[in-house]
């Protein structure tokens, strides 16, 4: 259904956001649609990027920064270079509603049917500990240790807050990388950890 089909890609951006804007559970969960902008890839160069490049832009709660009267931006990438797609999911989300463009309302995007909002514990008890689970079991050996067993932790002990994302992905971008891709430097990874 088309519901059904706007519960899933709702969480696979929640994923994808966390990920790629190393977000907190707040800052992602207050989301509007009027704090996202979606630069398409074939219209990068009216911001100087290079053609075939996109870009989602989020503008956060100004009472989640530092400076209580500065609201940052964070930019993402519409798609990984390793092929996972946020401008893809969030396509999805809106053919999924029913709407022709991107609204510009302050309508929270992550939302159950009856308007009540996502939090960190509903996404995390209904698709990431489940999937995550199932990796597990399919023998997934970076999972494999989280069984709970002779004192090991529990997927849920690990995953036990919406940050595991930014450190997750802190790490990745820390390490040394093979071309095209590279490491981040201190200064990208301080600014977009903000």
């Amino acid at each position: 259904t088309l519901e059904a089909r706007a519960e899933l890609a709702r969480a696979a951006i929640v994923n994808l956001l966390a990920w790629f804007g190393w977000l907190r559970a707040v800052e992602l969960f207050s989301l509007t649609w009027g704090d996202l902008t979606i630069l398409e890839p074939p219209d990068g160069p009216t911001f100087d990027l290079p053609v075939g490049t996109g870009v989602v832009l989020a503008r956060l709660l100004p009472e989640t920064k530092s400076s209580k009267t500065i609201t940052a931006d964070v930019v993402m990438a519409y798609a990984a270079t390793l092929g996972l797609c946020l401008g893809k999911w969030l396509h999805r989300l809106r053919r999924s509603l029913d709407l022709d463009v991107f609204p510009q309302s302050q309508e929270r995007i992550f939302q159950h049917a009856d308007g009540s909002p996502w939090d960190s514990h509903y996404f995390r008890s209904t698709y990431l500990w489940p999937l995550l689970q199932m990796q597990r079991l399919a023998g997934d050996a970076h999972l494999r240790p989280f069984d709970g067993l002779n004192g090991s932790k529990t997927l849920e002990q690990v995953f036990y807050s919406m940050h595991s994302y930014r450190r997750g992905a802190r790490s990745v971008v820390s390490k040394r990388r093979l071309p095209p891709l590279r490491q981040a430097t201190t200064d990208e990874i301080n600014e977009h950890g903000r």
